[in-house]
């Protein structure tokens, strides 16, 4: 959608101090810009004569008609170099972009941690389900998809700033750049659905991180209910993080837990492994693809957190390739793992490959390592939900501030925060199976966000 306002859009722009001659008009007053002179007619915008001391922008949109092209011309007035005062929206975008610090090596950790998380662990299951070759090939093709709407994603957002659709400051979330591509009715789309999915994530990871530490013997005397309350302040206090550099110090933490915890599993599984091991597995099990499909497909379903990891770098157009490099490199460790521990448990791995360590000191380990794991994984994947709400907040409590592109003030964006937070787990103490509704929810509001609208955009 975005693509076809780039496609008629031709500029032309003459700086002051510029050694090139200006174009001139075969009919006189050839000290005055021909283009500027065009363009001021055409708006009926009085010319200055002072043609030394003046920038002269002029913007040509042109649009296909049966007839012919129809060009319509903007100028802006001259205005002497020494008056010229940049925009407080320029100002605004030049103070915030200076805190846009993260470099490529940041994005990558940020990719890595928003892939691969406790769901990696359900790959041994899957694929023993789907077969040797084609749960691996699923993954590549489901890592590819991906990839290629990830790049739509972050063509739209350079189009909505080129087209000046919207700032950079604006696009610096989903529903911004769905804003510029699809209007207002795009935008709340976005913003439900994005809301949704990381509501059922924060859910999802009180609730799961209740029952594994509940798990441990350290744990085992206290309930689900005061597990899930005792959980609820270490998330709140990683939902403070607003600054993209500090989270990517908790995701690099997180991803040394998870690669710990797959170290450990691979370990205790090389001790089960035999001759014929192998022999057990399906190589290509086509019908239980409604199994497998989820685990490997939904790795990389993580659009909805993306577009906040390339606003926050100071330079997004490095974005993409830190992805690029990211997304592989999860892809290659998944299918190492899944297939080496697949192998190892065999058909009876269970959905979860923790739980074939039951009765070993390991599983105790590896399950703090998943907790720890899941808990350095919320600020990346939440991060966006509280952008919105934020500017949700800041756009009707001070809407001059939200257009100029300032940010919600800090108290309250940590209240913000802290509530969500705060609600997710009342939510999922108070009513049973929540989670796995708004999982589910969730679930189909992510495979839209990835799959379906960049495209669209």
């Amino acid at each position: 959608m975005l693509a076809r306002h780039q496609s008629h859009r031709v500029s032309y722009r003459k700086e002051v101090g510029s050694s090139r001659p200006a174009a001139t008009s075969r009919h006189g007053n050839r000290h005055i810009p021909y283009a500027r002179r065009v363009c001021a007619a055409s708006c009926d915008a009085p010319l200055s004569n002072d043609s030394k001391d003046a920038t002269v922008v002029v913007g040509v949109q042109a649009r296909r008609r049966r007839t012919g092209v129809v060009t319509k011309c903007s100028a802006a007035a001259s205005v002497p170099a020494s008056d010229a005062t940049p925009p407080a929206e320029t100002q605004q975008s030049s103070s915030a972009g200076s805190q846009n610090t993260a470099t490529p090596t940041d994005a990558i950790i940020n990719v890595v941690k928003a892939i691969m998380g406790a769901g990696a662990f359900a790959l041994p299951w899957a694929f023993t389900q789907g077969g040797l070759i084609l749960t691996p090939v699923a993954l590549v093709v489901s890592c590819i998809l991906s990839l290629y709407s990830l790049s739509m994603l972050c063509r739209a957002t350079d189009l909505a700033v080129t087209n000046n659709l919207a700032t950079t400051e604006e696009v610096a979330n989903y529903s911004g750049v769905a804003k510029a591509a699809m209007g207002k009715l795009g935008n709340r789309l976005t913003v439900f659905m994005n809301l949704i999915t990381v509501f059922g994530i924060a859910c999802a990871y009180l609730v799961f991180l209740a029952n594994t530490i509940g798990s441990t013997p350290f744990a085992s005397g206290f309930s689900n209910k005061a597990l899930i309350y005792g959980m609820m302040p270490f998330m709140c206090a990683l939902s403070w993080l607003r600054q993209l550099g500090g989270v990517s110090i908790i995701s690099a933490f997180g991803n040394f837990t998870v690669v710990l915890g797959m170290s450990f599993v691979t370990w205790y599984a090389s001790g089960l492994m035999t001759p014929t091991s192998m022999s057990a597995l399906p190589m290509f099990n086509m019908s239980a693809f409604s199994k497998f499909f989820g685990p490997v497909a939904f790795l990389f379903f993580t659009h909805f957190s993306l577009p906040t990891v390339r606003g926050g770098m100071a330079e997004p157009k490095k974005f993409f390739n830190a992805a690029v490099v990211g997304f592989v490199l999860c892809g290659v460790v998944s299918i190492l793992f899944g297939a080496y521990a697949a192998i190892a448990f065999g058909p009876s791995v269970p959905s979860v490959v923790v739980a074939a360590l039951e009765g070993s000191s390991m599983a105790t380990i590896v399950k703090l390592l998943l907790c720890a794991n899941l808990l350095s994984t919320f600020p990346v994947v939440a991060r966006s939900a509280f952008l919105i709400l934020e500017n949700l907040t800041l756009v009707h409590t001070d809407p001059e501030a939200a257009k100029a592109g300032k940010e919600l003030g800090t108290v309250p964006a940590l209240a913000i925060r802290t509530a969500f937070v705060v609600f997710a787990a009342v939510i999922s103490a108070s009513i049973p199976n929540f989670g796995v509704v708004t999982s589910f929810v969730g679930g189909f509001c992510c495979a839209v966000l990835t799959l379906v609208l960049p495209p669209v955009m």
